[in-house]
């Protein structure tokens, strides 16, 4: 179970209260630290009947990527001109802030929604800022003759998120696809979880082949239904 790191004391004394036999844990996780490229630290409540769930808050499993590595090529997406006439004064504060302390021509991520005192912007050579459920990181890129301005897409927000190339979001619009990845548990966090838990178990194949039949299933279904 995962949860934003704010829970209250209410419901924690509730599930406390209420574990009868079963080990709870609340761990509070960085998804860094499972080689996501993004710092999200969220609260997770780890179960085990058997014993009290391994400790997983403080590891480092595997070093983050960062964003350089979650964007796509240059040309990809279309862009627009950074001091376009119509560009929010917000985002101009922003932009120019990270040109003073970077210098010209050199790329950075301009961050909307957030009072941390960062300025509104972030370097590309390190993790990416918590993706959320609203379209937050505009990347700026220096053309041959002025700065551009585009927003992250989908595909570098799931692999922000740790999702894999792979991984398909069939439905809803490109708002709908960001409000999901930004409300996602990132996935290696929860294998690692479930290998720290289960340990062999997951390692079957003949116990693995049943429940990937199921989810197959399940998804054949929403398909249909959707369609």
């Amino acid at each position: 179970m995962s949860c934003r790191c704010g829970i209250g004391q209410g419901t924690r004394n509730c599930l406390l209260s209420s574990n009868g036999p079963i080990g709870f844990e609340f761990r509070t996780l960085d998804v860094a630290n499972f080689g996501v490229p993004q710092q999200r630290r969220r609260l997770f409540i780890l179960c085990d009947r058997k014993c009290d769930p391994p400790d997983l808050s403080g590891q480092v499993f595997r070093r983050p990527p960062t964003v350089l590595d979650v964007l796509d090529l240059g040309g990809t997406w279309p862009t627009k001109p950074l001091f376009a006439p119509e560009r929010a004064k917000p985002t101009l504060d922003r932009a120019r802030r990270a040109i003073k302390a970077l210098g010209e021509g050199i790329p950075f991520l301009i961050v909307y929604y957030g009072n941390d005192g960062a300025g509104g912007w972030q370097i590309l050579d390190r993790s990416l800022r918590t993706v959320t459920t609203v379209d937050r990181f505009g990347l700026v890129e220096w053309g041959p003759n002025a700065p551009t301005l585009r927003m992250l897409q989908v595909p570098e927000l799931k692999r922000a998120m740790g999702f894999g190339n792979s991984f398909c979001m069939r439905h809803g619009w490109r708002r709908d696809k960001i409000k999901m990845l930004g409300n996602a548990v990132s996935p290696p966090v929860v294998t690692e979880i479930l290998q720290q838990l289960c340990g062999d178990a997951l390692k079957s194949p003949e116990k693995l082949l049943p429940l990937r039949q199921a989810v197959r299933s399940d998804l054949g279904l929403l398909d249909k239904s959707a369609a």
